[in-house]
């Protein structure tokens, strides 16, 4: 593809991501934190796990690209919020927030860096479909993590 087609796709998941973040905490406030969250990561699971097999299978048109981005442009707008308000949820003792937050600011960073370094190789060792079939399965991975999650009481959360 061209630049031009490469800023389209990129477009379709940044717009979502921009307009729906505040949503995502508002519906994370509501639903709770970790169903917000699943069904960002499910979301995203469907939508690099189609492009990928797609990519697998042939060459889809630019639209499914497209299509397949601004679905994870809106989940991770669901998800971002939802996360690091589940912090404070897990962290029941003020004293260690702080750390737990920087530890999962560490966690992010190493996936930012971790990510599109293990797609590269995936890239360059077979074809680019199996590397968006992986990152489809780190967000089944993500979701089942949060699915086996215990989380404290609601009346002990409420009054921390």
């Amino acid at each position: 593809g061209t630049a031009t087609q490469l800023g389209e796709v990129l477009a379709a998941q940044s717009v979502p991501l921009v307009a729906f973040l505040l949503i995502g905490g508002g519906l994370a406030d509501r639903w709770g934190r970790r169903m917000v969250m699943v069904v960002a990561d499910l979301m995203r699971v469907a939508a690099q796990g189609s492009l990928g097999c797609w990519i697998l299978l042939g060459h889809p048109p630019l639209w499914a690209f497209a299509s397949a981005e601004a679905v994870v442009g809106l989940g991770t707008a669901l998800f971002a919020p939802a996360s690091t308000g589940l912090v404070p949820e897990l962290v029941t003792n003020p004293d260690h927030l702080q750390q737990a937050n920087s530890l999962r600011g560490l966690a992010t960073s190493l996936a930012t860096v971790v990510g599109p370094a293990a797609a590269g190789v995936i890239v360059a060792a077979a074809n680019p479909g199996w590397a968006v079939v992986a990152d489809s399965i780190s967000y089944a991975v993500s979701a089942g993590s949060l699915l086996m999650l215990h989380l404290p009481a609601a009346k002990a959360r409420s009054a921390t």
